[in-house]
């Protein structure tokens, strides 16, 4: 039941967040104080505030409690719903998005997740919510335009603000473990420099802060193209309904390819020669609906699996102890991403119209593609979980005897749980060397070959 209410939450505030975007770029035309740059600041705000948030926010859950940060996280991400519901000009729709990042409960609610589940049903559960993600955001781009007639933008921010209400009740029923620190630093950024300086960990985070700044500048443009070709705003949900199919549809059976054959870079390399190829189409092709629809199709195959094989190339490069760290700046930089996508966006839009954007846009993906051209693929690693005797050795003996052991990578030790977290490789891993480590006396050391 638990896991159930995690992924409602989950699903709420994706559909919460992303049902406004593919109809602000048209919807908010006539407010007052209206211009390409204060929309891209409507479209990309809630990304800043998430971004500044995120970290901190997720640490003060380690003090005070998950409970109270998501709870109090989905109210203001409420709160700042029904301000742009009531909102009457671009001003006071930017601090109504603003509002929305505030309620950045991201890091939380995944601290959530784990404290709630055991190891052996960890990564499923993990896999179930980043489907859920997936499922949810392109979900959002089919039901906002088709239900954008129903009471137009005030209304779709009033369901945001419903579904906000909705996940904080549902978290009242979750179960609440007592906070992990009371005390210590809040921030510990000493651990953010060896992240980044972690080969592998900066080309992930920064990738997807350039892909979400991708995202929020396309619909920028793309969703005015429908309204010049005359479309109403639920055809606009037929289209995107086809380019989410065509799309993303081949995008998911490319990931499990990519990943079983190891060739993630390959992958990514060929997202992006995918999104070149759709921008650069979008670029030639702006008043062609067909033409138009096909170059979304790839656009969607390529974010979706980058979308998809960023976090696995992130987790292949992050050091055990090391994770939530990387994965709290991979998720800084992916809402920062969003800001800034909306920040140079809009005044390229104004400059150059939907024609430049879209070049632009092509121009950046092909810099990307020759940036990725010559890095390797990541080294064939996996995670294994092994049982400690913390009575015949102490955290630090079993630290360095199984760091001695051929094949392991990467060991953090929990003397509390009794278990020791290995980074191992997936070619070398000497299984008979580790078994011997794991049963020897405190004075053995793992052999080495």
């Amino acid at each position: 039941m638990s896991i159930f209410i995690l992924l409602s939450l989950y699903v709420s505030r994706m559909l919460g967040l992303f049902i406004v975007l593919p109809v602000l770029a048209i919807e908010t035309m006539n407010y007052p104080g209206y211009s390409a740059l204060t929309l891209g600041l409507v479209m990309g705000l809630y990304g800043l505030t998430q971004a500044v948030l995120q970290v901190p926010l997720g640490q003060l859950s380690d003090r005070v409690g998950r409970f109270a940060v998501v709870f109090i996280g989905l109210l203001v991400f409420a709160l700042g719903s029904y301000l742009c519901a009531s909102a009457e000009t671009m001003t006071q729709l930017m601090i109504g998005r603003a509002l929305q990042g505030a309620g950045a409960i991201s890091s939380s609610l995944m601290a959530w997740v784990v404290d709630l589940t055991g190891e052996d049903k960890r990564a499923r559960t993990m896999a179930l919510i980043g489907i859920s993600i997936g499922i949810s955001f392109l979900a959002s781009l089919v039901i906002g335009p088709a239900l954008l007639p129903w009471r137009g933008l005030s209304g779709l921010f009033e369901l945001t603000a419903g579904l906000a209400v909705l996940g904080a009740l549902l978290s009242l029923a979750l179960p609440r473990p007592t906070p992990v620190r009371s005390m210590g630093a809040i921030f510990d950024l000493g651990l953010v420099r060896e992240m980044w300086r972690t080969p592998g960990i900066p080309g992930a985070v920064l990738g997807v802060g350039v892909l979400h700044a991708l995202l929020m500048a396309m619909f920028l443009a793309l969703p005015p193209l429908w309204v010049n070709a005359s479309l109403a705003p639920d055809e606009h949900a037929k289209l995107y309904l086809i380019m989410m199919i065509a799309g993303a549809g081949p995008a998911f059976l490319m990931v499990g390819f990519v990943e079983a054959r190891h060739r993630l870079m390959w992958g990514q390399k060929m997202a992006l020669a995918a999104m070149a190829m759709a921008f650069a189409w979008m670029a030639g092709a702006s008043t062609n609906i067909v033409a138009l629809v096909i170059a979304g199709s790839l656009f969607f195959f390529g974010f979706s699996l980058l979308e998809a094989t960023l976090p696995s190339l992130l987790a292949k490069a992050a050091p055990v102890r090391g994770r939530g760290t990387a994965t709290g700046l991979y998720a800084t930089v992916q809402f920062m991403g969003a800001f800034v996508g909306g920040l140079i966006g809009g005044p390229l839009y104004e400059l150059l119209g939907s024609i430049g954007l879209f070049a632009t846009l092509a121009i950046g993906c092909c810099v990307w593609v020759a940036i990725r051209y010559r890095t390797p693929e990541p080294p064939r690693h996996r995670s294994k979980l092994v049982p400690v005797a913390m009575e015949i050795r102490t955290a630090a003996q079993w630290q360095q005897c199984l760091a001695n052991v051929p094949g392991v990578v990467d060991v953090a030790v929990s003397p509390q749980e009794r278990l020791a977290y290995l980074k191992v490789s997936k070619d070398s891993l000497d299984e008979s060397a580790l078994a011997e480590a794991l049963s020897g006396p405190a004075t053995q050391t793992a052999q080495t070959t």
